[in-house]
């Protein structure tokens, strides 16, 4: 399996209602099973970057980006996640 973008919509997440909240399940090179159900919201990965005010792109580098935004237009929180430079996203 290639990595796996999950969306938690309505998730009620940090105290605020009606959110939405995104989870990254990393590729695994081990054949073992991934279970979803370990994954919860005393996890330590959270993906909440939007990236240096001073760089040409969100994240400073030009590698591919993926923007997940919720669908309503009310505030649109964006997660962004680069395909090589992990160092240029904070993971918390």
């Amino acid at each position: 399996m290639d990595d796996l973008l999950v969306g938690a919509y309505q998730a009620d997440s940090d105290g605020k209602f009606s959110t939405v909240k995104s989870y990254i399940i990393f590729k695994k090179n081990r054949h073992q099973g991934l279970h979803l159900t370990k994954l919860s919201s005393n996890s330590k990965y959270d993906i909440g970057y939007l990236g240096d005010k001073n760089a040409n792109t969100l994240t400073g580098s030009h590698n591919d980006e993926i923007f997940v935004t919720s669908t309503d237009n009310d505030i649109l929180i964006k997660f962004v996640l680069c395909s090589a430079a992990i160092s240029n996203t904070e993971i918390s």
